[in-house]
């Protein structure tokens, strides 16, 4: 609904007091006259304490409508307009997706975490493993040679990464438009969680970027789908907690990266 001020209007129909303590305002017609009730308003009168008089078009009067009723059309007979669920950036909301998600698919069992432990943020020390959020480099590298290698049956169609069913339990992550800007590991997770999303898994990155595509005689995806550049994950190597797991598109392999270097990100969602 378009509204707009007609303080003049309304100053030469009423007192100077209430032109001192109203603003009034008319409604855009084309849009009250199209709810499916058929009903609408002639007119919004603003009081500065923050609600709304309405005169409505059956000759009704509804007194201290609130702003939250008047943005969702609740008046006058109208059926609410459910209003768009955005994130702090103004983006349609998204479908929230667990950090262990792949883990849980893989692995057939677990509880869903949505939540980053407490002291993923600090730049140091080392972990154990818990193959989500801090990961052993032993699993993807022994003596110099890369062992990563893409999930057995995940495909990539578009920004929609799947997985075959396991067990019965599918899996499928919808990775958003590359980020602006190069970003550094912090402010990527930041980037993702102002937009409801997150920072992929390591092995979701690599498989985003490398599923359907060759690897080379060094075991390396070379020709993957990601160019050249580096992309950041959730993931974190036990034995550096000052470095994040990177899929690095112009070598083919995950490897860890400081996390205060800047490499391009994409967030992930439930599709």
């Amino acid at each position: 609904m378009r509204i707009f001020s007609a303080v003049g209007l309304a100053c030469a129909a009423y007192t100077l007091v209430q032109c001192q303590t109203r603003r009034f305002y008319q409604s855009d017609t084309k849009n009250t006259d199209t709810v499916s009730s058929g009903k609408g308003a002639s007119s919004i009168i603003a009081d500065f304490s923050g609600t709304y008089t309405v005169m409505c078009k059956n000759g009704n009067i509804e007194h201290a409508v609130s702003k939250a009723r008047i943005d969702a059309g609740d008046y006058c007979g109208q059926k609410p307009q459910p209003l768009p669920q955005v994130d702090t950036q103004g983006n349609p909301k998204v479908k929230p997706l667990a950090f262990n998600a792949f883990n849980i698919w893989r692995d057939g069992a677990g509880t869903p975490v949505f939540n980053f432990p407490a002291g993923y943020e600090v730049h140091g020390g080392y972990s154990d493993s818990d193959g989500v959020f801090y990961v052993s480099m032993k699993t993807l590298w022994h003596n110099g040679n890369f062992l990563g290698s893409v999930t057995e049956g995940a495909k990539v169609e578009g920004d929609l990464l799947t997985y075959p069913k396991n067990d019965g339990q599918s899996l499928a992550l919808k990775f958003s438009a590359p980020a602006e800007k190069k970003l550094t590991h912090a402010e990527a997770s930041q980037y993702c969680k102002d937009r409801g999303l997150r920072l992929p898994h390591f092995q979701e990155i690599f498989d985003f970027c490398a599923a359907g595509t060759p690897k080379d005689n060094n075991g390396r995806y070379r020709n993957n789908r990601c160019g050249k550049s580096s992309w950041w994950s959730t993931s974190l190597p036990t034995v550096d907690l000052a470095e994040a797991l990177q899929f690095s598109g112009y070598d083919g392999y995950v490897y860890r990266y400081s996390r205060n270097n800047y490499n391009d990100a994409r967030c992930v969602s439930a599709p």
